[in-house]
């Protein structure tokens, strides 16, 4: 019905972007476990069937993650963006032991 589907919208909202681990594309939403990329989109495909009224935004969801993976074989986006993130911020800002 459109509750679940408009919860499951927002859940793949919350989850993030896409991410590649153990060679497989999936969703993590942060203190869950992780969803298999292709069960999430047979998913939103469905809903978009079931549920004429959300299925723009069903499709749109679609592209959007088929799109990070495609960037993500293309090399054009990180495998796993927060994973990336926090080793970016590890990165220190200034060479502290370069002198001018």
């Amino acid at each position: 019905n459109k509750a679940h589907v408009e919860r499951f919208l927002k859940a793949i909202l919350a989850a993030g972007d896409v991410i590649q681990a153990n060679g497989q594309f999936q969703l993590e939403p942060q203190g869950s476990p992780a969803v298999l990329l292709d069960t999430v989109m047979a998913t939103l495909k469905a809903a978009a069937l079931a549920t004429p009224s959300h299925s723009d935004r069903c499709q749109s969801e679609l592209t959007r993650l088929e799109g990070q993976r495609s960037a993500i074989i293309a090399g054009e986006q990180a495998a796993n963006a927060r994973l990336q993130s926090a080793l970016d911020s590890l990165q220190p800002k200034h060479d502290y032991y370069q002198y001018g």
